[in-house]
């Protein structure tokens, strides 16, 4: 008879246990009617398995279980759901609105009629791997620009929102170039060896075009702003046949 209680009471406090660290675990999700629900529910039990005088009410516990997650609950869910404004209007504060029209790339737009930059991407490898450590040498027909490393302007969790970097005439750059054939190969700044990877416009870069957008321009370079010495911005963007060129770009 010992045996039995004891093993009884031992699947108790295993009940227990468990039931509160649910219960816990629903209220940190925000499920906090279902969470409250579990916390009354388990005490119940245990006051009428506990105590000697509510004895009788032991018989009621499947009843009450049903009760509490077929009734009470719904009921509490309802309420709360009436009660809740699901619109989007006031998801944020007007500060937030603000900076994200600011900060955020999606909320800028093309200068009218500005042409698109040439730009050539230059990728640090280690071994015979890319690594999305690169450099972009920027032209506009008449000049070339290089733009080293970009300063982070807006993070969250540790993902790039806006990046910044400046433009900078590669004749002033001080960067060490080799060329082949009139053509930039490589790169190399402050020890660092950057070579040839990406043109929008030279088909024989094509074959590295998948790693320079899934590793390189999405992560990244989508969302930085090349800025040059007299304050322009500029930004890759997708044209009307797909092709994602470097443009003059504003922000709302």
């Amino acid at each position: 008879m010992k045996f039995w209680k004891a093993l009884g009471y031992t699947m108790l406090v295993v009940f227990t246990i468990f039931s509160i660290l649910g219960a816990i675990f629903l209220f940190g999700r925000g499920f906090y009617e279902l969470s409250v629900t579990l916390f009354v529910l388990i005490f119940l039990i245990d006051f009428f398995i506990l105590n000697r005088n509510a004895y009788p009410y032991r018989y009621m516990i499947p009843a009450l279980v049903l009760l509490f997650i077929l009734v009470l609950y719904p009921i509490a869910f309802t309420i709360r759901t009436a009660f809740t404004n699901y619109g989007t209007g006031h998801i944020m504060t007007r500060q937030e609105v603000v900076e994200r029209l600011l900060v955020d790339p999606i909320y800028t737009y093309i200068v009218p009629d500005s042409s698109p930059l040439t730009y050539s991407v230059y990728v640090r490898f280690e071994g015979t791997q890319p690594t999305n450590d690169f450099r972009t040498i920027v032209s506009d027909g008449s000049s070339y620009y290089v733009a080293r490393e970009y300063r982070v302007l807006k993070s969250e969790a540790g993902q790039l929102i806006l990046g910044e970097a400046e433009l900078i005439k590669l004749s002033e750059s001080g960067l060490s170039l080799e060329r082949q054939d009139g053509k930039i190969e490589l790169i190399r700044d402050n020890g660092k060896i950057f070579r040839y990877f990406y043109n929008p416009e030279d088909s024989s870069t094509s074959i590295n075009e998948d790693y320079f957008k899934y590793s390189i321009l999405f992560p990244i370079m989508s969302k930085i702003e090349f800025v040059d010495s007299n304050g322009n911005r500029f930004a890759i963007r997708q044209n009307e046949e797909g092709k994602l060129l470097m443009y003059n770009i504003r922000h709302l």
